[in-house]
């Protein structure tokens, strides 16, 4: 399904998602360092973005000390939202697609209940 008039803004879409307001589904996404992938079909679930946390280890040098990763989440990264490759538009089920890059796109709505 093509963009057409119905851009959605990624940041606003951000915003959205930190407020809780809003819950996704996988529409597709690849994992390099699994090589896995996952192929729609998944089921709606909370969105939220995840907060990881590092510690500067030496010189300069970071670490990430927890990846904030939820069970039971759709957990995005800040720059998903932000990635010059992405883009985010409308359908005309009211449906926000999202696409992060060419190996990751989800599908959003506001949260039911």
């Amino acid at each position: 399904m093509e963009p057409k008039n119905n851009t959605v803004n990624r940041g606003w879409l951000k915003r959205q998602v930190e407020k809780g307001l809003m819950e996704a589904r996988c529409l597709y996404s690849y994992d390099y360092q699994r090589d896995t992938d996952t192929t729609g079909g998944a089921e709606w679930l909370p969105a939220r973005i995840s907060a990881p946390t590092w510690k500067n280890v030496t010189g300069g040098i970071w670490m990430m000390q927890n990846r904030d990763i939820r069970d039971g989440f759709i957990n995005f990264d800040a720059s998903d939202f932000s990635l010059k490759g992405g883009s985010a538009w409308m359908d005309e089920h009211g449906f926000i697609h999202l696409f992060i890059h060419s190996n990751s796109s989800f599908l959003l709505r506001r949260r039911r209940g």
